[in-house]
């Protein structure tokens, strides 16, 4: 998974930083909102001191989330156009077919 949160490149594996430092500097980086945002995740008691599983639940938030009722309807909708070759149609609901489920 790509993390859409980074900080500066490789600051804390040269400099040996603990989880602990490194989600403080985090912290100091979020803005208010972002902050707020921040102390509702879902993280475990276990998991508060665990920069990587805090990333991965930031990333987690931001990540688009998928309506798939939406892309069902979507899928159900397309219908295949005069002109257009059967492949070009096929590969085309195959790839609206991705997310439905």
């Amino acid at each position: 998974m790509e993390r859409k949160v980074k900080l500066p490149p490789n600051f804390d594996r040269a400099n040996n930083i603990s989880d602990k430092v490194r989600l403080a500097i985090l912290k100091n980086m979020l803005e208010l909102e972002s902050a707020r945002v921040l102390v509702t995740l879902p993280i475990a008691d276990e998991q508060v001191t665990n920069y990587e599983y805090t990333m991965d639940a930031i990333n987690k938030y931001v990540s688009p989330r998928i309506n798939e009722v939406f892309k069902r309807y979507k899928f159900n909708e397309r219908k295949q156009k005069e002109g257009v070759s059967f492949e070009r149609f096929f590969t085309a609901a195959k790839q609206r077919l991705v997310n439905c489920n």
